[in-house]
């Protein structure tokens, strides 16, 4: 909340002029998630260290389904979770779980390359999602905005450039 309503970031959203895909939109709301969680993750470890825990289950329960993964989608998973694991948990045992499986289907150094790069951009949250579109052009970057929350003016969009 902080983010979105103090810092302004923005949240990735349906944009307004599509017509309502509740599908599409719960998708972009995920990703918007997986985005914001290697962001701000780090943060609530850094202030509660005990929530490592946590983080460790999800990210063991994440890797065993991992094989659950549509082929169509595996890329992108497995790259955003190959980055939240070496941002974020890096000495995790999910790692090497993580690690085997892209390896398996030979994304390895394509996930290596994609973290590097999208952690690069960690300061821009723009950035970080003009990436990630840039990088897979098969989600309809047409069909999603980033998304301003101003508690006074109210919300407004801007396309992904």
């Amino acid at each position: 909340m902080h983010r979105f309503h103090v810092d302004g970031v923005p949240k990735l959203a349906l944009a307004d002029d599509e017509n309502w895909d509740r599908g599409y939109s719960d998708a972009l709301g995920a990703l918007d998630n997986a985005v914001e969680h290697i962001v701000i993750v780090p943060v609530e470890l850094e202030f509660h260290p005990e929530r490592r825990v946590h983080w460790e289950a999800v990210m063991d329960n994440v890797c065993s389904e991992l094989h659950l993964i549509p082929e169509g989608e595996r890329c992108l998973a497995g790259c955003l979770h190959w980055t939240f694991l070496r941002h974020v948990l890096p000495d995790s045992p999910s790692s090497e779980i993580a690690r085997t499986f892209l390896i398996q289907h030979e994304l390895f150094e394509f996930a290596e390359k994609f973290a590097d790069r999208f952690l690069s951009l960690i300061a821009s949250k723009e950035e970080m999602v003009r990436y990630l579109f840039l990088t897979f052009p098969e989600i309809p970057k047409s069909r999603a905005a980033l998304e301003y929350i101003n508690s006074i003016t109210g919300t407004h969009q801007k396309p992904i450039s």
